[in-house]
């Protein structure tokens, strides 16, 4: 999964790749500079046609209904995105934005927060969503910037406790409809 900062160098490498590269990726679209949400819709529909995910988290920091009303946009307009919500605020605009797309991606830092919830309280809050809702969500464990060996040994082990506990337990994973994503 490629991950773009939405700017013009990020717009013209999408626009230029072949229709088989579009077609085998789904990129992660970071919106970094507050645009009004038709243009983001005229500018990602003239250079890719297919499904992206839109995290407008570093644009809108506070304001998750600009990442729903670029949602409604696309919608409106038969074009699917995957709108990206974090751990922390998941539960508090899952059900403004699950509104208007059946699909969500939900980004979870590895490690987890020091001073936020434990992977146990984050992934019981989406299980307690899913239990309720027929919306898809893909978790998406971030491992952000991994600049040296012993960071990614100590992430590497992060990541298959992670896996381990939470997805790869067949009963814990039982009749859940998410996928799992893994970025750096």
């Amino acid at each position: 999964m490629p991950i773009l900062k939405w700017k013009k160098g990020e717009q013209e490498a999408l626009k230029n790749l072949s229709e088989s590269q579009k077609s085998a990726i789904i990129p992660l679209i970071e919106i970094v500079d507050y645009n009004e949400p038709e243009v983001i819709f005229e500018c990602l529909n003239s250079c890719f046609s297919n499904p992206v995910y839109i995290d407008t988290s570093i644009a809108a920091q506070d304001d998750r209904d600009y990442l729903a009303l670029i949602a409604r946009i696309f919608k409106d307009n038969s074009k699917k995105i995957f709108p990206v919500l974090y751990y922390d605020d998941f539960p508090y605009f899952a059900k403004s934005i699950t509104e208007v797309s059946e699909q969500i991606a939900i980004r979870v830092p590895l490690p987890e927060d020091i001073d936020g919830p434990s992977y146990s309280e984050i992934f019981k809050v989406i299980k307690d969503f899913k239990s309720n809702n027929d919306t898809l969500i893909d978790v998406i464990l971030d491992l952000n910037v991994i600049a040296k060996k012993h960071e990614a040994n100590s992430q590497l082990r992060e990541l298959k406790y992670v896996l381990e506990q939470f997805f790869l337990d067949s009963k814990s994973t039982k009749n859940k409809k998410y996928s799992i994503i893994i970025i750096n």
